[in-house]
């Protein structure tokens, strides 16, 4: 491969190859597993030692493209209940694509129709942003900076931290799952609680249930450390998730759990760290 200023005559080859392969991905992700392990060792094809030359801007978006939509984690999909991402929808997708000055103004046309759906004065300003952490952090700076101003302080002066709340959590499950978070948005921290099973045992048998459930592929959850006990916490927020799909969560966590309890190693807690998640609510 040459110089990559030479290959500006390829970029609608390029687009063409992710667009051909876009289309089977975006109708196969409702029933992919979220992780799937038959296609793990390509993740190792993408190594090896470093090329005398490359194979040019088509040959390695293929190569990307032969891997990627059969060995990534496809967290797009209706089942991965880890991060609170969502999936992106068609519309979003393709706006995506777009770019300043254009992208600007939709955001603030956008903004005014937020402000307009909740009745928020005209006067009031916004701002978009790329994950529902951001908007968070946003909204928490927001209302630092406000009770701050209300108790005559300037934060953007000695930089005290004023206000920090706990994310929402929501959802709920049944039976022989405990709930250890208010149900409100959309966040659920539970741990599974069988009868029988002595509370000292109970973090062991969940931490190495977020590892098997994380391993299965089947769906993805990560566990996280509530108020000491450790619990998952699945973040149902994907608009391609049906009610099929928390189904199959709640029954793939109910085998992966009866399996463990016939494991007594499994109850064991070495006192590690949380599990994929790893964030405590």
């Amino acid at each position: 491969m040459g110089d990559p200023l030479n290959e500006r005559g390829n970029a609608a080859e390029v687009l063409e190859l992710v667009a051909a392969a876009a289309g089977p991905y975006l109708d196969a992700l409702p029933d992919l597993p979220v992780r799937d392990a038959a296609h793990a060792h390509l993740l190792d094809d993408l190594g090896g030692p470093l090329p005398e030359a490359g194979d040019g801007a088509a040959a390695a978006v293929a190569e990307l493209l032969r891997g990627g939509t059969r060995a990534a984690t496809h967290s797009s999909g209706p089942r991965f209940f880890h991060f609170v991402v969502g999936g992106a929808t068609p519309a979003a997708q393709a706006a995506d694509r777009l770019t300043s000055p254009l992208a600007a103004r939709a955001e603030a046309v956008v903004l005014g129709w937020l402000k307009e759906l909740f009745g928020l004065p005209e006067r009031y300003g916004g701002v978009l942003t790329p994950s529902a952490t951001f908007a968070n952090l946003t909204g928490l700076a927001c209302a630092r900076w406000w009770w701050a101003r209300q108790h005559g302080v300037d934060v953007t002066a000695d930089g005290h931290k004023w206000l920090n709340v706990p994310c929402d959590s929501g959802f709920a499950f049944v039976r022989d799952r405990e709930l250890l978070a208010p149900v409100t948005v959309f966040v659920v921290c539970f741990r599974f609680r069988p009868p029988g099973v002595p509370g000292g045992e109970l973090d062991g048998l969940n931490r190495r249930l977020g590892e098997e459930l994380v391993a299965d592929g089947r769906v993805y959850a990560g566990t996280t450390v509530h108020r000491g006990v450790v619990a998952l916490r699945p973040a149902i927020v994907n608009w391609r998730t049906t009610e099929a799909d928390v189904d199959l969560l709640v029954a793939v966590v109910r085998e992966i759990g009866a399996r463990l309890l016939t494991d007594p190693a499994a109850r064991h807690d070495p006192g590690g760290t949380a599990g994929p998640a790893g964030v405590g609510k």
